[in-house]
């Protein structure tokens, strides 16, 4: 069971969590893995996991991920871990820089679950549109500036 949470779940996150424990009991699941994106300090888009699961380590050092040894761990993800430890669980955390959607994050996402969960999954085509939406995003954003930039000066040649 693959677990994401795309909106804030601030409130039901214990529900959630029992109704995900429920789910793993009823599927037979192997394991639960947690995706997420955290805050990242530096502008390495730093890869780390969390498992209880002994062959993650071998998987993950493939795509250069360092075991969570300190953090904090919020919504869902925390509610499982605190609550049941007989699941077997996982969670893969990328470093993001932006409080919008990271594209370039999410291909790190993808290339953590295909290295740990055997996917055979090409990731580059996502980490090419990702480069390609920021350069259009960097283009808008340049536009916007000249444009403010021009408004500025019509204005002052109107007051002075």
């Amino acid at each position: 069971v693959i677990l994401h949470a795309l909106t804030d779940v601030r409130g039901f996150e214990w529900e959630i969590s029992e109704a995900l424990q429920e789910l793993y009991k009823t599927l037979k699941a192997k394991e639960i893995v947690s995706i997420e994106g955290i805050l990242g300090q530096t502008q390495e888009m730093n890869r780390y996991y969390y498992s209880q699961n002994p062959n993650a380590l071998r998987k993950f050092l493939k795509v250069k991920a360092t075991p969570l040894k300190e953090g904090i761990v919020a919504g869902v993800t925390a509610a499982l871990l605190l609550k049941n430890k007989e699941m077997n669980m996982s969670g893969l955390f990328v470093e993001t820089h932006s409080k919008l959607p990271d594209s370039k994050a999410s291909a790190k996402i993808i290339e953590m679950l295909d290295a740990y969960l055997d996917l055979n999954v090409d990731y580059k085509p996502l980490e090419k549109a990702a480069e390609d939406f920021e350069n259009q995003l960097k283009g808008y954003v340049d536009k916007m500036q000249k444009t403010a930039q021009k408004t500025e000066e019509k204005c002052a040649n109107y007051m002075g």
